[in-house]
């Protein structure tokens, strides 16, 4: 399962941790028995989801409907861990895996084929940049997107639809303590390696956790006991002995477990100051290579900060141009945006998020290659986790789930028109869109197991600022002017993240970098963007450097083809390609509009991409 959530704030992300993704990953080539190298390519891959997925790991229930139909054996699940003995096996097997998929002829393989090839080679390489990072890598914790602020959301969407799944919901219950046990340990380890949390950060798990175990749990209670209701599976007297039995286990053993959690990192010793990477063993190589690894970019961090002060340049012409014309037009109205007062804009006479829904649905027809009907539904996030949840999340379906089954977006408090961008980036053409039509494709399994977090925001990114288009609503020229202007904001967000991992900021210098752009901001303000960077490096760069480049490419194929360009073409190329590094987006793109790479264009700032 994926949890997809609006930027700033990526407060629940995918769950899969790439330790858990590396266990198991040895696998064989089969004997050829005389099979052509397409068959035995295609053999193989059918044999990967059971490599890729450990029996034992909680994303089997997520990702699978009929787990054994993909050769993944029955087990009770488990809460993710990875010891150092466990890590160095799965780089291991990673790499060994490596080397079996270099050993297949792509010259021989169909065109689809290859491309699953060079993702899956790609994929696996760049989860051996962290091989050397394990304390710096391994981490379980923290306020923003820490396994334990994700896990009360992941218990309510646990499918319960065979005694397997309930034996194993109860096992997750019972055993989360030890599995709590086991993070707190190994956040005492990355301590003594000098990498660990700071003490805000730290302070803030701690507050999360005594907050989880006093407070009321029954919106876990609640849903449980509604998926027990709908077990045909059991008879009346089970049910209620099942929903007698959870019900204990979520009230004692797992609000214990965070209360425990919570005395065990409160017994550990943090460095009081709140620095980045920089200040850390090995922090900046980590950084560059978690860069790497998370948008699928390949460009050195230098190259990543010259690019995007490059862009704040560009957004600050457009910003200028558009301003004349708004002054033009509203002068009185864009003076007050521009000084940072309260202005109303009008995102259309919509009344739900649903109603915003089918209005995108049908909008982006125009610009994005047709879908078949889906079904979804908007759900509220539940009072007791709105704190530690973003404005809005998509919530992934099972790669095998039937074809009418809902999927699932999160909204965070009430409805209000002008959560229509946020809808879009959820919903469509964003990730729900995005993910579905992938799914459609029925490409081999393992393709659906591997992420590429830079390609999935980079792509709800990109479609969320182009959605301004949607709106029905007399204020589109200003909110495209806000939209240009909130980019801007963007990339000093994603310099700030460069700043404060690769090149040592303080808090002090984070204000001034802040300051200088936005004059004198309050100081709160400040506190909470510096904490969000701190705690989760190269996170923003995973919306806005990918959301960039997808717009520098849509830009650098229209400018090529002119008359000829369709929007809806260059985006079934991104969606076709599906999760995949940027290189081999701009290959395929690149291809289609039929542009030299020496040509001029991103290609020359991207020195590492072609």
């Amino acid at each position: 399962m994926k949890f997809f959530s609006k930027k700033f704030l990526t407060r629940v992300a995918g769950f899969t941790a790439a330790a858990a993704l590396l266990l198991n990953l040895s696998a064989c080539v089969a004997d050829d028995g005389g099979q052509s190298e397409q068959q035995r390519f295609d053999a193989y891959l059918d044999t990967l989801p059971a490599e890729f997925i450990s029996p034992q790991s909680l994303d089997v229930n997520y990702l699978f409907y009929r787990p054994a139909d993909f050769g993944i054996e029955e087990a009770l699940l488990e809460l993710p861990y990875t010891d150092k003995q466990g890590w160095d096996e799965g780089m291991q097997a990673t790499r060994e895996l490596l080397d079996e998929l270099n050993g297949f002829d792509a010259a021989k393989l169909d065109e689809s084929s290859q491309l699953t090839l060079s993702i899956l080679q790609d994929y696996l390489q760049r989860q051996l940049l962290l091989e050397d990072f394990f304390y710096l890598d391994n981490n379980y914790l923290g306020s923003f997107i820490g396994f334990q602020a994700q896990l009360p959301l992941l218990l309510n969407e646990f499918h319960i639809e065979n005694q397997h799944d309930l034996d194993s919901y109860y096992h997750v219950l019972e055993t989360c303590g030890d599995a709590f046990s086991n993070y707190a340990a190994m956040e005492q380890e990355r301590q003594e390696h000098d990498t660990g949390m700071s003490r805000s950060i730290l302070d803030k798990v701690i507050e999360q956790c005594a907050a989880f175990a006093d407070g009321d749990v029954n919106f876990l209670i609640e849903s449980t006991e509604q998926k027990i209701d709908a077990a045909d599976f059991l008879s009346d007297a089970e049910k209620d002995a099942a929903k007698e039995k959870c019900a204990k286990l979520i009230n004692e053993d797992l609000c214990e477990a965070y209360r425990g959690l919570g005395e065990a990192l409160s017994l550990i010793e943090a460095p009081d100051s709140d620095l980045g990477l920089a200040s850390q063993p090995g922090g900046q190589e980590y950084y560059e290579a978690l860069l790497q690894q998370s948008t699928g970019v390949d460009m050195t961090v230098p190259e990543v900060k010259e690019y995007l002060e490059n862009k704040y340049q560009e957004l600050l012409s457009r910003a200028q141009v558009a301003v004349f014309k708004l002054y033009q037009q509203q002068p009185d109205r864009i003076e007050l945006l521009l000084s940072g007062g309260a202005i109303t804009f009008d995102y259309g006479d919509f009344s739900s998020a649903e109603e915003v829904l089918e209005h995108l649905k049908e909008a982006c027809k125009a610009d994005y290659p047709p879908l078949p009907e889906l079904h979804y539904e908007v759900k509220q996030v539940a009072e007791s986790m709105k704190d530690n949840f973003s404005p809005a999340a998509y919530l992934s379906s099972r790669i095998d789930a039937p074809q009418d089954s809902p999927e699932a977006i999160y909204l965070n408090g009430e409805f209000d028109p002008s959560l229509f961008t946020t809808l879009s980036h959820e919903g469509y053409p964003g990730h729900m869109y995005q993910h579905v039509y992938f799914r459609s494709l029925q490409l081999p399994a393992v393709r659906y197991l591997i992420g590429y977090n830079g390609y999935s925001e980079g792509w709800a990114t990109y479609v969320e600022h182009n959605s301004i288009a949607y709106l029905p609503s007399d204020d589109r020229a200003l909110l495209e002017f806000n939209d240009i202007y909130e980019q801007l904001t963007n990339v000093l967000i994603a310099l700030s993240d460069i700043g404060i991992h690769y090149e040592g900021w303080d808090k002090a210098q984070y204000a001034a970098f802040m300051s200088e752009y936005f004059g004198e901001l309050p100081a709160e303000m400040l506190e909470e963007q510096y904490a969000l960077n701190l705690e989760t490096p190269t996170n923003y760069l995973q919306y806005f450097l990918t959301g960039f480049l997808y717009q520098d490419l849509y830009n650098e194929a229209e400018a090529a083809l002119e008359d000829d360009f369709s929007p809806v073409d260059f985006n079934r190329i991104l969606l076709e390609t599906g999760p995949a590094p940027f290189s081999i987006i701009q290959q395929r793109v690149y291809a289609w509009a039929q542009i030299e790479e020496e040509d001029t264009g991103i290609s020359k700032m991207l020195p590492h991409a072609a």
